[in-house]
Order: structure tokens, then C-alpha cells, then sequence
């Protein structure tokens, strides 16, 4: 889901000191031994865009129910 998205990207952002306005990449959070295995699908179809780790993760999807 988008909430853990936005959690492992500040968890990210914490382990190798980047600031809130850091991007992570997708190669960043997401496959064997980072953060999350696979990056989640959203449910509406949409895609992801991590955003800046200050910013939450949103969906191409509008509106978009979590």
C-alpha cells in the first residue's frame, strides 16, 4: 500500500542519511534485501510515484481510495 511506501522511504531517508527532499529510486526500496520485495500494484490499476520522502506516495490513479 502507499502507507508502506511512505514508511520504508523514511526508513530509507533515516538509514542513509538523505534529506526529506530525497527521491528514492525504485531499485532503492523495492527487491531482494531492500526494504519491501516487490513493489506494491495499486489496486485501482494506477501506477506509483514514490515523490520526495517528505512527500506521501501518490497514484496516477485520481480519485484514488487507499
Amino acid at each position: 500500500s502507499r502507507k508502506n511506501i511512505d514508511g520504508v522511504k523514511a526508513q530509507w531517508a533515516l538509514e542513509h542519511a538523505q534529506p526529506p527532499t530525497a527521491t528514492p529510486t525504485d531499485a532503492d526500496l523495492f527487491g531482494e534485501a531492500r526494504y519491501i520485495e516487490h513493489k506494491p500494484d495499486c489496486p485501482a490499476g494506477g501506477a506509483y510515484s514514490l515523490n520526495t520522502v517528505a512527500e506521501k506516495c501518490t497514484c496516477s490513479v485520481v480519485p484514488h481510495a487507499n
